[in-house]
């Protein structure tokens, strides 16, 4: 019994110190089109993302880039927080 209620403890410690942790990364998809409007299905593109404080046109608080590839249909799959950095600070 005593046992089972340290288990318990550790867990419930452990998950709420994940859940106060900042993420290092978040997921983001997109299709890539071009100018007429047709997705761009194999090709290399470089994407900037940009985070901002409050509102679109805040304060820039982070920058990165990432270079990818297109699939088949023009979707690409990044990971925000893992580019190479501009300027700012993920965290």
């Amino acid at each position: 019994m005593k046992l089972r209620y340290i288990l318990l403890t550790a867990f419930s410690i452990a998950m709420l110190s994940a859940f106060g942790q900042a993420p290092q990364a978040f997921k983001y998809q997109s299709i890539i089109r071009n100018a007429a409007g047709n997705p761009m299905a194999t090709q290399t593109v470089t994407v900037r993302a940009t985070v901002h404080d409050g509102t679109a046109t805040g304060t820039v608080v982070y920058q990165e880039t990432h270079s990818a590839t297109t699939n088949q249909f023009g979707l690409i799959n990044l990971s925000i927080g893992s580019g190479a950095v501009v300027s700012g600070t993920f965290s």
